[in-house]
Parts: C-alpha cells; sequence; structure tokens
C-alpha cells in the first residue's frame, strides 16, 4: 500500500511530473534538518509514522508495533489524511540520498 497505491495517489505515476513540485517545495531550512539527521533518526521518523494512529499500519502493544489483525479499508479519507506524509518522506528521500552521494563522490 504505501509502496505503491499511496505513492500514486500523492505524487502520480509520471516520475518527471513528480520530481519537480516535490523538488520545488523544499525549502533550505528542510534540507538542511534532513542532512543533519543520522540513520537513526531516519529509522526512528519511520517507525513514527508506522505506529501513528492514522496510519493504521500496526497495533501499539508496549514498546511494540504489532501487525493490525483486521484488513484495512482504504478510503478516500485515508489517502487524503497520508497524502503529504507520503510527499515528505519521497522529499527527505531524496535530500538524504543525494546528500551521501555528494558525500561518497565528493561534489
Amino acid at each position: 500500500m504505501w509502496d505503491s497505491c499511496l505513492v500514486d495517489y500523492a505524487v502520480g505515476r509520471d516520475v518527471l511530473k513528480a520530481a519537480a513540485p516535490l523538488i520545488e517545495t523544499i525549502s533550505p531550512e528542510m534540507r538542511a534538518r534532513w542532512i543533519s539527521s543520522s540513520p537513526k533518526d531516519w529509522a526512528n521518523e519511520t517507525f513514527a509514522i508506522a505506529k501513528a494512529p492514522a496510519t493504521q499500519y500496526c497495533v501499539m502493544q508496549d514498546q511494540t508495533c504489532v501487525p493490525r489483525h483486521e484488513k484495512l479499508t482504504i478510503t478516500d479519507e485515508y489517502l487524503k489524511a497520508n497524502k503529504p506524509v507520503v510527499k515528505e518522506q519521497l522529499q527527505k528521500a531524496g535530500v538524504r540520498l543525494a546528500h551521501i552521494l555528494d558525500a561518497a563522490f565528493e561534489n
């Protein structure tokens, strides 16, 4: 769901059309904040999204994210609520990957 359906809904299937609006809305402050964090921070951010009630990915039991037993019904409301999350995650991934590649190749 989060790897395809929500991405298609949030930005569409045309990669070239999707990239420009995502890139244009990244501020220098956002970029600086995203590259100043560590991979551990990235994992914790993603875990926070997974355990958020709006995501409905899992149910928290103590500190464990337990998969839901019932099927999730994807509604228009669900898609709309998670669209900004998907967009931001794609933006973060692009900025962070570019930063890692720049560092690796010493641009």
